[in-house]
């Protein structure tokens, strides 16, 4: 969900901060579209807006943290797994295709926007790599860096792509492996943390920071 314009007509936050009356919801998954919902926060009421085509199996979708774009994964494409960007209309949560661009990897299931906006990591099931892929001023995205296989003999099954706040940090849980992915991440370029790997036994697949301490993640 993504907040949009209009506030509740009366009643707030603690603080007098308004709540907004209607968000926009996207929903994408294993079909070709991306549709765009209206979401009334006080009924529950979702009313559809827009649809758009997010190519082969959009089944992940992530936003630039200015919510003026959108990126979306192919993972049906196989070896040609492709991460398309979309810009955002303001007042009715539109998208409009900007371009796409391969990742170099094979079935995408998720991909992440670093905290400046400038970057979206991919992590790749079918072939255990990440790839970073640079976004441009316009949100349009750029050829994408020679995806990692990981440390160890290679990530086996990379499920998810996690930054942490500072963008310093990027966690990819690796499910086939039984490990977590420790990377460094600086302007575009992946390194290993010490240790490179956390093993977490039964096969992690997500992971998200604990919110009263950003730096701490769980991973499931």
């Amino acid at each position: 969900t993504r907040p949009r314009s209009g506030t509740s007509g009366s009643g707030g936050t603690a603080g007098g901060t308004a709540v907004p009356a209607t968000e926009t919801v996207y929903v994408s998954g294993y079909g070709s579209n991306i549709t765009v919902f209206n979401f009334d926060v006080k009924t529950g009421t979702l009313t559809k807006r827009s649809s758009v085509n997010g190519g082969n199996s959009p089944s992940y979708l992530a936003f630039a943290p200015n919510l003026k774009f959108a990126y979306a994964v192919n993972e049906a494409d196989g070896a040609n797994s492709k991460v398309v960007a979309f810009s955002i209309e303001p007042q009715t949560g539109k998208l409009t295709q900007l371009n796409s661009v391969v990742t170099g990897g094979n079935g995408a299931p998720h991909l992440a926007v670093h905290p400046n906006g400038k970057w979206v990591v991919v992590a790749q099931y079918n072939s255990g790599q990440v790839s970073v892929v640079p976004i441009d001023d316009n949100g349009r995205v750029g050829t994408a860096g020679t995806p990692d296989q990981g440390p160890n003999g290679g990530c086996e099954n990379a499920h998810q792509a996690v930054f942490d706040r500072s963008g310093e940090h990027l966690l990819v849980p690796c499910l086939g492996s039984q490990y977590v992915i420790q990377y460094k991440f600086t302007n575009g370029v992946l390194s290993y943390n010490e240790p490179a790997t956390v093993t977490v036994m039964g096969g992690p697949r997500h992971l998200a920071f604990e919110p009263r301490a950003a730096e701490l993640p769980v991973a499931l």
